[in-house]
């Protein structure tokens, strides 16, 4: 995602790029050095979620195999 904020205007990080393709218990660690206040949910992929925005939650979405596949983003 070259050019892709992953700060939001404080620079507070709000997305995790760097952990795509990595297992899902790796990347909850990187999101949680970063930002020890959030709530990390791990989301299988094409599971069903709710589209309401939570400041205080990051989901990581991963596959059978336990990797990410999408970029977990602050909402």
């Amino acid at each position: 995602m070259p050019g892709a904020r992953t700060t939001d205007p404080t620079g507070t990080r709000t997305q995790w790029p760097e952990t795509l393709g990595l297992p899902k218990a790796w990347a909850e660690k990187v999101i949680l050095r970063d930002r020890p206040d959030l709530r990390v949910v791990h989301v299988p992929e094409g599971a069903l979620v709710t589209m309401e925005y939570d400041e205080n939650r990051v989901r990581i979405v991963h596959d059978a195999f336990g990797l990410v596949t999408q970029v977990p983003t602050i909402g």
